[in-house]
């Protein structure tokens, strides 16, 4: 599966900043994705994503807390033409979870955990999932966003939350879905959401990125 994402070397830089959290709590899963009692699809940077810890976050740790049958092993696509393998929890459903890990980057839980299925039930604490607007972020974070243009492996990637409130273990990629795209909106270029070109309700988030 090939889409714009945050290169394993930015993850590199991002992940030194890992918060410990608490307890894993114990849960159960559907075939379908959907988690029973304790389990839930919030998703807290530096925490946990739903009853997954970030101190209880290695591959034993995934099959015990989603089950065995909601865990499979699959290539993982890192960009650039670089794929690793990897775990999806709750593949083939809405809900899909990426897993990969690298103990170069983090020694003790994932180094990318990605959720990019429309219609997920994964969430942010400020109802930010896939599909919601660029009008809404800037809303929810209260300051400008700044992202790199379209067009490109790591386009789309937001750069800076400038300050606002929104979690930077959230790393958001935006999608601009317009048929055509400004070209000044495209390439290696770092792009404000108050540039004149921006359509902030039709430029939407396309995956999340979470950093434990």
């Amino acid at each position: 599966m090939k889409f714009s994402c945050l290169s394993i070397v930015l993850l590199s830089v991002l992940c030194g900043a890992c918060k410990p959290a608490g307890k894993s709590p114990h849960a159960e899963a559907l075939i379908d994705g959907r988690q029973k009692a304790g389990g839930d699809f919030l998703l807290v940077p530096g925490e946990r994503i739903g009853p997954l810890y970030a101190q209880h976050s290695l591959e034993n740790d995934l099959v015990q807390t989603f089950g065995a049958q909601n865990v499979k092993r699959q290539e993982i696509y890192l960009g650039e033409g670089n794929a690793a393998p990897g775990f999806v929890i709750f593949g083939d459903t809405r809900n899909a979870v990426e897993v990969y890990y690298d103990t170069s980057i983090v020694k003790d839980r994932p180094a990318l955990l990605r959720i990019s299925e429309e219609g997920t039930d994964w969430e942010s604490k400020h109802g930010i999932t896939v599909g919601t607007t660029l009008e809404e972020l800037v809303r929810i974070n209260g300051k400008p966003i700044t992202f790199w243009g379209f067009g490109w492996d790591y386009g789309g990637a937001v750069s800076n939350w400038n300050g606002g409130k929104i979690d930077p273990g959230l790393m958001i990629v935006l999608d601009d879905t317009r048929r055509n795209t400004p070209e000044s909106l495209l390439g290696e270029r770092e792009i404000s959401s108050l540039a004149p070109e921006i359509d902030a309700k039709k430029i939407v988030v396309k995956v999340i990125n979470v950093r434990l």
